[in-house]
């Protein structure tokens, strides 16, 4: 073992403590920023958390707001603006209230520009998924809409819905390709009744045939068509390479095969204001459609989708958001 000499040994003392100086100096500003990130996350996190919970509650009373405009206005576009303005000026006053307590404010606003106008097509009665005027030879055999325009990255047809009261045949639905041959198809068989099994197929212009069964709690059956669900519950055959209208092109006509084999009610939102018309007059309308909110189908204006505007402020946090509106909306 080498002999250190004094002033060898204080040099190594010298060198011991710079060395554990050093380290410790280290470790305080490791120590430092994390308790420093800690109170920051501390103090933004409330705020935070307040932010987004107040973007949910204004995303889901814009939703429903949009559902019942749509719904209960039978006038025209202009007029269903109107009825969301001032109904998101109404819900947004409860968000503020609430942010308010908690000493932030918030404020809501309707970007115009953004509402995409549409139509609804709705049956709010069970019978027949037929024409209104059942004059023609095959009233179940019929175009529901023609030359469905997709949004860009996105879907023209939402909330799709349909409630069965009865079945006694295969009904289908059938969303066809505007300008080609190809051809996204929906069959619905089974019994409807409390503890019988439906069944749904899809052919899908890009995959293969899928189905799903599933057994009714219920005398009627549940069938989101765009929300990709049967019964309440997930159906594999309206999801993923086989869900609504995918591997259709840009414009679609959406058509009932059968529908006389089968009663119940429906509703859908298209993003076209037009697409009910075979010309460009009335003709189809009165063969198809009532005006009236009767039991046999009627077509009228809707809003498709729009756009809410949200902020939010505190003393500790500014966010600003953009909520687009379209309730029931699938993918591409």
């Amino acid at each position: 073992m080498a002999d250190l000499s004094e002033g060898g040994r204080g040099q190594l003392l010298l060198v011991t403590a710079l060395v554990l100086a050093v380290v410790f100096v280290s470790l305080s500003v490791v120590v430092n920023a994390a308790i420093y990130s800690e109170n920051i996350a501390s103090r933004q996190d409330p705020s935070g958390t307040d932010a987004l919970q107040g973007r949910h509650e204004t995303a889901v009373m814009a939703v429903d707001l949009l559902a019942s405009v749509n719904r209960e206005n039978n006038t025209d576009n202009a007029t269903l603006g109107e009825g969301l303005r001032g109904g998101l000026d109404e819900t947004g006053e409860f968000v503020r209230l609430e942010r308010a307590k908690r000493g932030s404010l918030t404020n809501t606003t309707l970007q115009t520009s953004s509402q995409n106008n549409g139509t609804i097509v709705y049956q709010n009665e069970s019978r027949e998924l037929t024409t209104a005027d059942q004059s023609d030879a095959t009233p179940g055999n019929w175009t529901v809409v023609r030359n469905v325009n997709r949004r860009a990255g996105g879907n023209g047809t939402r909330a799709f819905t349909m409630n069965l009261t009865s079945i006694s045949g295969d009904l289908r639905i059938l969303v066809v390709d505007y300008g080609a041959s190809d051809v996204w198809g929906l069959t619905v068989s089974g019994n409807v009744g409390a503890g019988n099994d439906i069944t749904v197929e899809v052919d899908s212009p890009v995959s293969s045939t899928k189905n799903c069964t599933k057994t009714l709690d219920s005398g009627h059956a549940e069938i989101d068509v765009t929300g990709g669900t049967v019964a309440g519950e997930p159906c594999d055959a309206l999801r993923g390479s086989y869900r609504f209208a995918h591997g259709v092109g840009d414009r679609y006509n959406i058509s009932v095969e059968n529908g006389d084999q089968a009663t119940g009610n429906y509703s859908l939102v298209i993003r076209n204001t037009t697409a009910w018309k075979k010309a460009a007059n009335d003709s189809d309308f009165q063969l198809n459609y009532t005006k009236a909110s009767g039991g046999a189908p009627y077509a009228r204006a809707a809003v498709y989708n729009t756009t809410v505007v949200y902020e939010y402020r505190s003393s500790e946090l500014v966010y600003e958001t953009k909520i687009r509106v379209a309730p029931g909306e699938p993918d591409d």
